[in-house]
């Protein structure tokens, strides 16, 4: 019994199901909500993979030859699933055709040279939306620009580009 002056209230453990229905909470409500919680997690997840682009050019990259030009150059990192140590370098080069035949050149035929351990990494076919993935034909001393994209170390510092021949 209560002590004088106090009613006896019934003791409820669990509100009544229409109460959790107006309330928005409830086994329902929680349905509903789990779909919302799943878009912005997967949301957030594929935010956090996207590439961050420095805000400094690399400046000390040139191209071997005189038929090709560097017009820009930035790296790419936090790569997504990838390996950390590593980060892609992307040039945009302006290219054109030295030889009096036509020639095609691809994204495969440019090699960046790392001036500072002698290694060499051929350009990606793919990998970034800027990149060119299919090969240029030029007729003889025509030019055409394309983006050339190169995974390298982070330590990558001083590099030399190549058109091989």
């Amino acid at each position: 019994m209560p002590p004088s002056g106090w009613a006896a209230v019934p003791r409820r453990t669990q509100p009544a199901a229409n109460e959790l229905a107006a309330s928005g909470s409830g086994p329902q409500a929680a349905r509903r909500r789990l779909p919302r919680l799943l878009l912005v997690a997967l949301a957030s997840a594929a935010a956090a993979c996207q590439l961050k682009t420095s805000p400094a050019a690399i400046d000390s990259i040139s191209a071997a030859a005189a038929n090709v030009v560097i017009v820009s150059s930035e790296r790419l990192t936090a790569q997504p699933a990838g390996n950390a140590n590593q980060s892609l370098v992307v040039l945009k080069v302006a290219v054109t055709n030295a030889q009096s035949s036509t020639r095609t050149i691809s994204p495969n035929d440019f090699v960046l040279l790392d001036m500072s351990s002698q290694s060499e990494y051929v350009a990606l076919s793919g990998g970034d939306a800027r990149a060119t993935t299919a090969a240029v034909t030029l007729a003889p001393a025509k030019s055409a620009e394309m983006v050339l994209v190169f995974r390298v170390p982070l330590a990558f510092s001083v590099g030399r580009l190549f058109l091989r021949q």
